[in-house]
């Protein structure tokens, strides 16, 4: 149910987003942006075990209807795997993000899974593509912020130093998505429980200030609240690439031409890679499969059909597996 006041909280009333007995839906997040409402919450689809997964619906009309509900996460077959307390925001621009920790390639500790994440740029009529932030099946609950292009994430982790000591870990997408920083871990130290992250923003003069909350639990002590603040700490990060010997990697190679763009690609896995090239308008133009362990491919800066490609920017995605790397080129004519 969702409950609205225009008097002040003097009257209220109440509207149906989801109307599915038997059935819990639980963890919401309500957000405004450009005059619609924004819920995304978890919902267990199949009433049983092994069935919760994350959803989005929004209203026009503050709340009085609303309109279709929409899956965030993987819902269908076969996967039926828990997809867990989603974090959410939104800006004054109509952008949106969701994150949640999902079971569907695994678990690291039996409660855990890997941080996913799905981008809207248009005020919740279209979601971008599932996005990964992790490949160690440790992350639990997160939080999001997004500040002009850039979209931060932090979610308590237990890879660093097992299941018993989760630390607070960092990433960031300055392409929608498309590509993550490699996870950092930001907490401390090793004998400490650090959990239930929380970022903001705050403006001090023209700068904007990244601000991180979170829970602190020593082993012998009791909890407390840590607050950081400025992103000026993140330099001194540790960062956490995982084991090296399973991470998909991708590089831009020197090219004698500007007219060419060479990439080297490792995939420790052996499992071959699929590239695709895309536009800034998300549409495919080239696309090439390399076999193996990985190698050197080259773009002609040339679509599908063999014609050049205007100057501008786009994205190269390499995906083999259950893992996918992107980066930014820059075409010149």
């Amino acid at each position: 149910m969702f409950f609205r006041s225009f008097d002040g909280g003097v009257t209220w009333s109440d509207s149906m987003v989801i109307d599915s007995a038997g059935q819990m839906s639980y963890h919401p997040t309500l957000l405004y942006s450009n005059r619609r409402l924004h819920i995304i919450y978890a919902h267990n689809l199949y009433s049983d075990s092994a069935g919760i997964e994350v959803f989005y619906t929004s209203s026009d009309d503050y709340g009085l209807t609303w309109n279709s509900i929409i899956p965030l996460s993987t819902v269908e077959q076969p996967y039926y795997e828990h997809s867990q307390f989603p974090a959410a925001y939104a800006d004054g621009n109509g952008r949106l993000i969701a994150t949640w920790f999902d079971y569907k390639y695994g678990s690291y500790c039996g409660f855990s899974g890997d941080i996913l994440a799905r981008i809207s740029t248009n005020n919740g009529a279209d979601w971008l593509e599932e996005s990964r932030l992790t490949y160690t099946q440790s992350g639990e609950a997160s939080s999001c912020l997004i500040i002009g292009d850039s979209i931060y994430v932090a979610w308590m982790d237990d890879y660093p130093f097992g299941c018993s000591n989760p630390k607070i870990v960092f990433s960031r997408t300055t392409n929608w998505g498309m590509s993550w920083d490699l996870p950092e871990v930001i907490t401390g130290p090793e004998i400490q429980f650090e959990g239930a992250p929380m970022l903001f923003s705050s403006e001090v003069g023209r700068d904007t200030i990244v601000n991180l909350v979170f829970d602190a639990r020593s082993i012998s002590g009791p909890a407390r609240v840590n607050f950081i603040r400025n992103k000026s700490f993140l330099t001194r990060a540790k960062e956490m690439t995982g084991p090296e010997d399973v991470i998909l990697r991708m590089r831009v190679m020197p090219n004698g031409s500007n007219k060419a763009v060479s990439i080297d690609l490792v995939n420790p896995i052996g499992s071959g890679i699929s590239v695709e090239i895309f536009n800034v308008l998300g549409q495919i133009v080239w696309s090439t499969w390399l076999p193996g362990k990985g190698g050197v491919i080259t773009w002609e800066a040339r679509d599908q059909d063999g014609d050049d490609v205007a100057s501008g920017i786009y994205f190269a995605k390499a995906i083999s597996s259950d893992q996918s790397r992107s980066i930014n080129l820059i075409i010149l004519r």
